[in-house]
């Protein structure tokens, strides 16, 4: 195993470690608050499937994770940009296309300690 494949699963152990953060604070923020979603570990399992799949990435033809020849906005700003756009489209279509009238979808409408937080 080459060194930039150790780098390429330290990366990926970390993504997947955030998981697994994620999962502990979401499960203690569902005590408090109703309606939203929650990571579990079957979630964390789908996002560690990818884990064998890194030492087959330069054998077809993907670039490793932090690869030194991809420049930043490559590395960065495209991902992130094309993010926003399908999370701004997800918006547009399951709420404003889809479901116009409906508040109570999760994250946008919940209910914490009472007091009713809405669109």
């Amino acid at each position: 195993m080459g060194r930039e494949n150790r780098v390429s699963i330290t990366v990926f152990a970390g993504c997947i470690l955030f998981c697994v953060i994620t999962l502990f604070y979401g499960q203690s923020l569902s005590q408090f608050l109703s309606g939203i979603r929650v990571w579990n570990w079957m979630s964390v399992a789908e996002v560690a499937i990818g884990l064998p799949f890194l030492l087959l990435l330069q054998k077809s033809g993907f670039p490793e994770l932090l690869d030194k020849k991809i420049n930043t906005i490559n590395r960065y700003l495209l991902p992130a940009t094309a993010g926003i756009v399908f999370g701004i489209l997800d918006v547009l279509v399951i709420k404003v296309i889809q479901h116009p009238h409906n508040c109570d979808w999760p994250p946008i409408g919940f209910q914490a300690n009472g007091m009713r937080i809405s669109c």
